[in-house]
């Protein structure tokens, strides 16, 4: 565990709490204070639980921050979740893939320094190779943005 997910997200609920502080807080100014006293000490708590290396404690003092964070999630600038499986990352078989293409990149690198290759035989590959590359990341990029939630507009004023 790192520092950087508590920060992010302690900050997210800061920031939006003080939009609804501005926005005369629904819940009064009590309610206001409370909320981010409780952001505050859970960040604290996480950032000691993360220094004294005891990441199942910082794990649920996380989840604690993101619990309060939920009520923000379609925010533009809601925190990732490095943890969370449909985060915007590589799934098991595109990995399984990408690690096939970077051992065949080696493989072909490996080729051409040792002059096993004819300029023709090494361009061709190496061209083969890179659209591999390129075919991966548009599926990958596709299945993020088929996933990907954009929620409604607010109302124009």
């Amino acid at each position: 565990m790192n520092l950087q997910p508590g920060v992010e997200v302690y900050q997210f609920i800061r920031d939006r709490l003080e939009d609804q502080r501005d926005e005369q807080h629904p819940h009064g100014h009590q309610a206001y204070v409370d909320a981010r006293r409780k952001a505050h000490d859970l960040s604290n708590d996480y950032a000691n639980a993360v220094h004294r290396g005891d990441d199942d404690e910082a794990a649920r003092i996380l989840q604690g921050l993101r619990t309060m964070a939920a009520e923000w999630k379609h925010h533009p600038d809601y925190p990732s979740d490095p943890t969370d499986p449909s985060a915007d990352r590589l799934t098991a078989q595109e990995s399984a893939e990408l690690d096939r293409l970077k051992v065949e990149h080696l493989v072909l690198e490996d080729e051409k320094r040792s002059d096993a290759l004819t300029p023709a035989e090494a361009v061709r590959r190496t061209a083969e190779l890179d659209l591999k590359f390129k075919e991966l990341m548009a599926r990958v990029q596709d299945r993020i943005v088929a996933s990907t939630v954009i929620p409604d507009a607010p109302p124009a004023p």
